[in-house]
Protein backbone atom coordinates (compact mmCIF):
# COMPACT_ATOMS: atom_id res chain seq x y z
CA UNK A 1 0.00 0.00 0.00
CA UNK A 2 1.17 3.63 -1.02
CA UNK A 3 1.53 6.44 1.03
CA UNK A 4 -0.77 8.12 -0.84
CA UNK A 5 -3.55 5.34 -1.07
CA UNK A 6 -2.97 5.76 2.73
CA UNK A 7 -4.07 9.04 3.41
CA UNK A 8 -6.87 9.14 0.77
CA UNK A 9 -8.30 6.31 2.75
CA UNK A 10 -8.48 8.33 5.41
CA UNK A 11 -9.92 10.93 3.93
CA UNK A 12 -12.63 8.63 2.04
CA UNK A 13 -13.26 6.60 4.91
CA UNK A 14 -14.31 9.46 7.21
CA UNK A 15 -16.09 10.76 4.98
CA UNK A 16 -18.20 8.15 3.37
CA UNK A 17 -21.77 7.78 4.83
CA UNK A 18 -21.79 11.21 6.90
CA UNK A 19 -24.97 12.56 5.98
CA UNK A 20 -24.36 14.95 8.49
CA UNK A 21 -21.13 16.26 6.23
CA UNK A 22 -23.48 17.46 3.75
CA UNK A 23 -26.11 19.02 5.49
CA UNK A 24 -28.57 15.86 6.62
CA UNK A 25 -29.49 14.99 9.91
CA UNK A 26 -27.52 11.41 10.08
CA UNK A 27 -25.36 11.13 13.40
CA UNK A 28 -22.17 10.23 11.60
CA UNK A 29 -20.10 8.16 14.67
CA UNK A 30 -17.57 6.09 14.66
CA UNK A 31 -13.94 5.55 14.37
CA UNK A 32 -11.74 5.58 11.30
CA UNK A 33 -9.97 2.40 10.79
CA UNK A 34 -7.24 2.71 7.91
CA UNK A 35 -7.32 -1.32 8.01
CA UNK A 36 -10.74 -1.40 6.36
CA UNK A 37 -9.38 0.17 3.03
CA UNK A 38 -6.15 -1.20 2.79
CA UNK A 39 -6.75 -2.42 -0.77
CA UNK A 40 -9.24 0.76 -1.86
CA UNK A 41 -8.37 2.24 -5.26
CA UNK A 42 -9.08 5.62 -6.29
CA UNK A 43 -10.56 5.97 -10.07
CA UNK A 44 -10.51 9.02 -12.13
CA UNK A 45 -13.71 11.56 -11.49
CA UNK A 46 -14.89 13.03 -14.20
CA UNK A 47 -14.58 16.94 -13.62
CA UNK A 48 -14.61 20.69 -14.80
CA UNK A 49 -11.25 22.15 -13.80
CA UNK A 50 -11.67 26.47 -13.16
CA UNK A 51 -9.40 28.56 -11.49
CA UNK A 52 -9.00 32.09 -10.85
CA UNK A 53 -7.79 35.06 -8.54
CA UNK A 54 -9.52 37.04 -6.19
CA UNK A 55 -8.70 39.99 -4.10
CA UNK A 56 -8.27 40.15 -0.41
CA UNK A 57 -6.93 43.14 1.84
CA UNK A 58 -4.11 42.49 4.96
CA UNK A 59 -2.82 45.56 6.81
CA UNK A 60 -4.20 48.21 4.55
CA UNK A 61 -2.84 46.62 1.18
CA UNK A 62 -4.74 44.76 -1.97
CA UNK A 63 -2.80 41.42 -2.19
CA UNK A 64 -4.26 38.43 -4.50
CA UNK A 65 -5.20 35.08 -3.97
CA UNK A 66 -5.11 32.33 -6.31
CA UNK A 67 -7.42 29.38 -6.04
CA UNK A 68 -8.60 26.31 -8.31
CA UNK A 69 -11.28 24.23 -8.55
CA UNK A 70 -13.18 20.87 -9.65
CA UNK A 71 -16.95 21.21 -10.21
CA UNK A 72 -18.22 17.08 -10.55
CA UNK A 73 -21.54 16.07 -11.68
CA UNK A 74 -23.61 16.02 -9.05
CA UNK A 75 -21.87 17.43 -6.15
CA UNK A 76 -23.08 17.15 -2.38
CA UNK A 77 -21.08 19.90 -0.85
CA UNK A 78 -18.04 21.52 -1.50
CA UNK A 79 -14.47 21.20 0.49
CA UNK A 80 -11.95 23.88 0.66
CA UNK A 81 -7.95 22.13 0.64
CA UNK A 82 -4.82 23.62 2.05
CA UNK A 83 -1.29 22.61 1.10
CA UNK A 84 1.20 21.40 3.21
CA UNK A 85 3.45 24.72 3.67
CA UNK A 86 6.50 22.56 1.78
CA UNK A 87 4.09 22.26 -1.31
CA UNK A 88 1.91 24.69 -3.03
CA UNK A 89 -1.01 23.70 -5.40
CA UNK A 90 -0.21 24.19 -9.39
CA UNK A 91 -2.85 23.49 -12.42
CA UNK A 92 -1.23 20.68 -14.68
CA UNK A 93 -3.65 18.03 -14.30
CA UNK A 94 -5.00 19.04 -11.17
CA UNK A 95 -8.51 17.39 -10.80
CA UNK A 96 -7.00 14.12 -11.14
CA UNK A 97 -3.90 14.26 -8.23
CA UNK A 98 -5.09 12.20 -5.88
CA UNK A 99 -6.12 14.92 -3.03
CA UNK A 100 -8.73 16.78 -5.34
CA UNK A 101 -9.85 13.09 -6.42
CA UNK A 102 -10.56 11.33 -3.96
CA UNK A 103 -12.63 14.44 -2.37
CA UNK A 104 -14.31 14.12 -5.55
CA UNK A 105 -15.06 10.74 -5.19
CA UNK A 106 -16.76 11.05 -1.65
CA UNK A 107 -19.19 13.65 -3.73
CA UNK A 108 -17.99 16.85 -2.73
CA UNK A 109 -16.66 19.53 -5.44
CA UNK A 110 -13.31 21.29 -4.62
CA UNK A 111 -11.58 24.54 -3.91
CA UNK A 112 -7.93 24.56 -3.54
CA UNK A 113 -6.07 27.84 -2.23
CA UNK A 114 -2.64 28.82 -2.99
CA UNK A 115 -1.27 30.82 0.27
CA UNK A 116 0.51 34.12 0.47
CA UNK A 117 3.31 33.78 -1.76
CA UNK A 118 2.68 30.48 -2.96
CA UNK A 119 2.17 29.98 -6.79
CA UNK A 120 -0.08 32.86 -8.08
CA UNK A 121 -0.89 34.51 -4.64
CA UNK A 122 0.85 37.38 -3.60
CA UNK A 123 2.05 38.70 -0.59
CA UNK A 124 4.57 37.32 2.27
CA UNK A 125 4.66 33.36 3.40
CA UNK A 126 3.96 33.55 6.64
CA UNK A 127 3.74 30.18 7.90
CA UNK A 128 -0.23 29.86 8.19
CA UNK A 129 -0.31 33.16 9.93
CA UNK A 130 -3.09 36.07 9.58
CA UNK A 131 -2.29 37.22 6.10
CA UNK A 132 -2.73 33.88 4.96
CA UNK A 133 -6.36 33.53 6.54
CA UNK A 134 -7.69 36.43 4.92
CA UNK A 135 -6.53 34.85 1.72
CA UNK A 136 -7.98 31.72 2.57
CA UNK A 137 -11.74 33.49 3.42
CA UNK A 138 -11.40 35.64 0.45
CA UNK A 139 -11.31 32.79 -1.53
CA UNK A 140 -14.04 31.29 -0.07
CA UNK A 141 -15.74 34.14 -0.50
CA UNK A 142 -15.41 35.11 -3.96
CA UNK A 143 -14.52 31.87 -5.85
CA UNK A 144 -17.92 30.01 -5.24
CA UNK A 145 -19.92 32.80 -6.65
CA UNK A 146 -17.15 33.40 -10.01
CA UNK A 147 -16.88 30.15 -10.49
CA UNK A 148 -20.68 29.16 -10.08
CA UNK A 149 -20.35 26.11 -7.52
CA UNK A 150 -23.43 24.04 -7.18
CA UNK A 151 -23.03 23.67 -3.30
CA UNK A 152 -21.88 25.56 -0.54
CA UNK A 153 -18.58 25.05 1.04
CA UNK A 154 -19.28 22.81 4.14
CA UNK A 155 -16.01 21.05 5.27
CA UNK A 156 -11.94 21.91 5.20
CA UNK A 157 -9.19 19.88 4.44
CA UNK A 158 -5.04 20.91 5.79
CA UNK A 159 -2.21 18.70 6.01
CA UNK A 160 1.04 19.73 7.61
CA UNK A 161 1.19 24.10 8.56
CA UNK A 162 -2.16 23.67 5.96
CA UNK A 163 -4.09 22.26 8.83
CA UNK A 164 -3.02 25.18 11.10
CA UNK A 165 -4.50 27.28 7.79
CA UNK A 166 -7.33 24.66 8.23
CA UNK A 167 -8.17 25.22 11.41
CA UNK A 168 -7.64 29.21 11.55
CA UNK A 169 -9.73 30.05 9.11
CA UNK A 170 -12.81 27.65 10.01
CA UNK A 171 -13.65 29.32 13.14
CA UNK A 172 -16.40 31.35 13.85
CA UNK A 173 -17.77 30.23 10.36
CA UNK A 174 -20.52 27.70 9.45
CA UNK A 175 -18.19 24.76 8.16
CA UNK A 176 -19.46 21.29 9.28
CA UNK A 177 -15.97 19.60 9.54
CA UNK A 178 -12.65 19.71 8.91
CA UNK A 179 -9.84 17.11 8.29
CA UNK A 180 -6.48 17.60 9.74
CA UNK A 181 -3.39 15.44 8.62
CA UNK A 182 0.01 16.38 10.38
CA UNK A 183 -0.22 19.16 11.88
CA UNK A 184 1.27 21.84 13.92
CA UNK A 185 -1.06 23.07 16.90
CA UNK A 186 2.01 24.04 19.34
CA UNK A 187 4.58 26.21 18.36
CA UNK A 188 6.61 25.86 21.18
CA UNK A 189 6.45 22.23 21.16
CA UNK A 190 7.21 22.27 17.50
CA UNK A 191 10.23 24.37 18.16
CA UNK A 192 11.29 22.69 20.94
CA UNK A 193 10.66 18.57 19.62
CA UNK A 194 10.69 19.15 15.30
CA UNK A 195 13.73 17.67 13.56
CA UNK A 196 13.23 19.81 10.52
CA UNK A 197 15.71 22.85 10.45
CA UNK A 198 13.27 24.97 8.24
CA UNK A 199 9.98 24.64 10.37
CA UNK A 200 12.60 25.36 13.50
CA UNK A 201 13.71 28.29 11.29
CA UNK A 202 10.32 29.49 9.98
CA UNK A 203 8.90 29.25 13.54
CA UNK A 204 12.05 31.56 15.11
CA UNK A 205 10.85 34.06 12.17
CA UNK A 206 7.69 34.23 13.56
CA UNK A 207 8.81 34.93 17.04
CA UNK A 208 11.57 37.68 15.71
CA UNK A 209 8.89 39.50 13.76
CA UNK A 210 5.70 38.52 15.71
CA UNK A 211 6.37 37.76 18.71
CA UNK A 212 4.73 35.87 21.63
CA UNK A 213 1.39 36.89 19.97
CA UNK A 214 2.08 35.24 16.64
CA UNK A 215 3.02 31.91 18.41
CA UNK A 216 -0.08 32.08 19.99
CA UNK A 217 -2.21 33.08 17.28
CA UNK A 218 -1.16 29.87 15.42
CA UNK A 219 -0.81 27.51 18.44
CA UNK A 220 -4.34 26.21 17.73
CA UNK A 221 -4.33 23.70 20.27
CA UNK A 222 -4.10 26.27 22.81
CA UNK A 223 -7.47 27.75 22.12
CA UNK A 224 -9.79 24.81 20.85
CA UNK A 225 -12.49 27.61 20.37
CA UNK A 226 -15.34 28.01 18.00
CA UNK A 227 -13.91 25.20 15.63
CA UNK A 228 -16.36 23.11 13.41
CA UNK A 229 -17.89 20.30 15.63
CA UNK A 230 -16.83 17.42 13.44
CA UNK A 231 -12.83 17.00 13.56
CA UNK A 232 -11.06 13.95 11.20
CA UNK A 233 -7.48 14.10 12.13
CA UNK A 234 -4.49 11.38 11.00
CA UNK A 235 -0.95 11.36 12.05
CA UNK A 236 2.08 10.07 10.93
CA UNK A 237 3.33 7.46 13.81
CA UNK A 238 7.01 8.10 12.87
CA UNK A 239 6.47 12.10 11.92
CA UNK A 240 10.00 13.78 13.60
CA UNK A 241 8.94 17.18 11.84
CA UNK A 242 5.67 17.92 13.62
CA UNK A 243 5.95 15.26 16.49
CA UNK A 244 2.44 13.30 16.93
CA UNK A 245 2.34 13.92 20.83
CA UNK A 246 1.01 17.69 20.10
CA UNK A 247 -1.68 15.82 17.75
CA UNK A 248 -2.29 13.70 21.05
CA UNK A 249 -3.23 16.72 23.23
CA UNK A 250 -4.89 18.82 20.52
CA UNK A 251 -7.26 15.57 20.47
CA UNK A 252 -8.07 15.09 24.18
CA UNK A 253 -8.82 19.04 24.35
CA UNK A 254 -10.71 18.92 21.38
CA UNK A 255 -12.86 15.57 23.40
CA UNK A 256 -12.75 17.27 26.53
CA UNK A 257 -14.95 20.65 24.87
CA UNK A 258 -17.68 17.84 23.45
CA UNK A 259 -15.97 18.27 19.65
CA UNK A 260 -16.93 14.94 17.75
CA UNK A 261 -12.93 14.15 16.91
CA UNK A 262 -11.26 11.18 15.87
CA UNK A 263 -7.51 11.08 15.35
CA UNK A 264 -5.74 8.18 13.49
CA UNK A 265 -2.25 7.05 14.10
CA UNK A 266 -0.80 5.53 10.93
CA UNK A 267 1.87 3.06 11.21
CA UNK A 268 5.22 3.61 9.05
CA UNK A 269 4.34 6.91 7.97
CA UNK A 270 6.75 10.10 9.14
CA UNK A 271 5.71 13.69 7.57
CA UNK A 272 6.52 13.68 3.62
CA UNK A 273 3.65 12.23 2.26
Amino acid sequence: MTYVSVITAVVVLGLTGCATLFGGDKDAGGSINITDMSEHQLEKIESQFVQGLSDYQHDGNSHKVEWFGCKGKKPKATIVLNHPDSLSFAADDFCNQWFANAFLGSGFDVLAVNRPGNGGSTGEVDFSGPQSVAAIKAAMTEAPKSAKFAKPITGMWGYSAGATAATLASRNSKLKFLILGGGFYDLEQTKEQSTSGNVKGMISRVMDSEGDEGVEFRSVGWDPSALPKKIIMYHGKNDRVSPQGQAATFRDSLASTEYQVTLQIIDGIAHEI
